[in-house]
């Protein structure tokens, strides 16, 4: 569930252009919501969290102990206790773009979903 800056949660696929998002790093406005049709099995992750299971692909970036990080390798350094890796269909995946015209440094590019600090970089260069 996305964090909104009010301090409510929505589900992702509810996330608007222009909304305002919080994370640990900061606030930022949504710029694009990207919904990317899949239609195939593919291997992602599967986090058990306070707000539900958080899904996930493996080359994510999450905020974690201070700098960024795929879920995946993540996964691998054991910093994501609880993190499945599993191979099932997949209708669609999304992804946010926060602050996208943003200036360097002017913006975290980030927001909260499920309690974790992901990177709102939506398709661009991690």
């Amino acid at each position: 569930r996305l964090l909104l800056a009010n301090g409510s949660r929505i589900a992702l696929s509810m996330a608007e252009v222009g909304m305002r998002v919080a994370s640990r790093l900061g606030v930022g406005s949504i710029s694009q919501v990207l919904r990317h049709p899949v239609h195939a099995t593919v291997r992602r992750f599967r986090l058990p969290t306070e707000h539900g299971p958080l899904y996930g692909t493996l080359d994510h970036p999450l905020h974690l102990n201070g700098s960024w990080i795929e879920a995946g390798e993540a996964h691998r350094r054991d910093l994501l206790p609880g993190l499945e890796v599993d191979r099932e269909p997949v209708d669609y995946l999304w992804n946010l773009e926060v602050d996208g015209k943003a200036e360097a440094g002017g913006s975290a590019h980030a927001y909260d979903v499920n309690g974790l600090t992901a990177s709102g970089l939506g398709d661009s260069e991690r």
